[in-house]
């Protein structure tokens, strides 16, 4: 979340998560560079995305 996967350092995390095994989740308003590399896309700002994910997962746990 928070970048275009255009900019190094930051464009590197994705791929070095990635290559570690980590599950990638990428929240964004549109497809970009990590959008391939995700497990999951969420398409929308983070600031709506996120506290609906959270909310939605608040539930599962509690049931």
């Amino acid at each position: 979340m928070g970048t275009t996967g255009e900019v190094q350092p930051a464009a590197m995390l994705p791929h070095l998560a990635s290559r570690a095994g980590a599950l990638i989740i990428d929240v964004n308003p549109n497809r970009d560079l990590i959008t391939p590399l995700a497990d999951f896309f969420l398409q929308g700002p983070g600031g709506e995305v996120l506290p609906r994910l959270a909310a939605a997962l608040q539930r599962a746990m509690s049931s």
